[in-house]
């Protein structure tokens, strides 16, 4: 289907791929024929064209898509050619949106002709996975046109890793010199988008205990872009209680919230209550903190972060960061993992866009072992870079 909405917090203008999707007559050339849900790109690319929808802001291009590698989940270089102009050169790892601006005079044009540019690649066949011989790209899920609010071009600035002492009391002081605030009070300043909790479990080392949405909550990205769509209203309406082997103790109950699709810890083991009463109490508690959520979107005082394992490209923060802006003067700090790198650098890379690199996540069966000196000193480094934006755009 083809959707076209006057003033959301996502996409403008939206084609769904596949068969029963309203990309059909836009497509042009190198397409396979659609699929449940997708479609594939054939040989060195294919090319669409479509009506550039109006709309305030400045314009992206979002693409769902996923190349197709075999065994594992191996970079593809991408390239987005949009009338004739590059607008994006990535290297593509697993699936999810990425977002490409659109120069201003793309922005003025009637109708775009959208080019994806790939190498040819090995088709299914030469993988031994059956007779296919097509010679496959990427799969695309949704093409979209997001009118973001327009944002002052920002230095690119970035800050070497701010390198910690392992005594509690020093970190403190180096902290205190660098930004002038406890460890307690910066990391106040700082609001969790998930992917899962290892974030969370930082802050309550630091004895953060405020009632936070997506704190202890397992999310993917694509996940989260859904929910900013509606700023999670409603979460908490519609949720159930299933359980979890916990290491070396009884299972957990984790709540799934059905709206918004995504999970998170009760940290009730189910000796300690019944479902019915994890599910009340947890069904409040997320009713009050996507209220309490939506308050924080809107005022823009808080640093939102998002982490994941390996690389996030820039293409895939910006999706993220024109959500969060929707509602406010927002700003995100993406983190990822490099382990080439010291933990603890950031560089701003745009207009209210952060990205931190840690050397070592925590690993995903087990939040809490996480690396503690890290996480503070790139939360410094965050604070340091994002406290000028915070000053200049958000009223007090």
């Amino acid at each position: 289907m083809t959707e076209i909405r006057q003033n959301p917090a996502g996409p403008t203008l939206k084609l769904a791929f596949g068969r029963d999707g309203g990309a059909r007559p836009h497509l042009l050339t190198g397409w396979a024929p659609p699929e449940e849900g997708f479609c594939w790109t054939l040989g060195a690319g294919a090319a669409l064209r479509l009506q550039m929808p109006t709309g305030q802001g400045e314009p992206y291009l979002e693409l769902h898509i996923n190349p197709f590698t075999y065994p594992v989940a191996t970079p593809r270089r991408l390239i987005v050619r949009v009338n004739g102009q590059i607008v994006g050169d990535d290297t593509i790892t697993g699936e999810g949106t990425a977002s490409y601006r659109l120069p201003p005079a793309l922005g003025n044009a009637e109708n775009l002709l959208v080019e994806l540019l790939h190498d040819a690649g090995k088709s299914p066949a030469e993988h031994g996975l059956g007779a296919d011989t097509r010679p496959l790209g990427f799969m695309v899920r949704s093409l979209a046109i997001v009118h973001a609010k327009p944002s002052p071009r920002a230095d690119i600035t970035v800050l070497p890793p701010f390198l910690l002492p392992d005594e509690p009391q020093a970190q403190e002081q180096a902290v205190r010199r660098a930004t002038g605030l406890t460890p307690h009070a910066l990391a106040l300043s700082f609001e969790s988008l998930g992917h899962n909790c290892e974030f969370g479990m930082f802050l309550k080392r630091l004895d953060v205990t405020a009632i936070s949405l997506l704190r202890f909550a397992g999310i993917t990205l694509d996940q989260l872009l859904a929910g900013m769509e509606h700023g999670f209203e409603g979460a908490g309406e519609n949720v159930f209680v299933g359980t979890h082997p916990t290491r070396g103790g009884e299972d957990e109950y984790i709540v799934h919230e059905r709206r918004y699709n995504f999970g998170l810890h009760s940290f009730f083991g189910v000796s300690q209550a019944t479902p019915e009463e994890v599910k009340a109490a947890h069904g409040a508690r997320l009713r009050f903190a996507a209220r309490q959520f939506g308050h924080t979107l809107r005022d823009g005082k808080r640093l939102f972060v998002f982490q994941r394992p390996g690389a996030i490209l820039r293409a895939r923060a910006l999706p993220l960061l024109h959500r969060l802006q929707h509602f406010g003067p927002n700003a995100l700090l993406f983190v990822d993992q490099d382990s080439g790198l010291p933990s603890g650098a950031v560089e701003q890379d745009g207009h209210g866009l952060f990205h931190g690199k840690l050397a070592h996540l925590a690993p995903a069966d087990d939040a809490g072992n996480l690396d503690f000196t890290g996480w503070l000193g790139l939360c410094a480094n965050a604070y340091r870079l994002w406290r000028p934006y915070r000053d200049k755009f958000v009223v007090s």
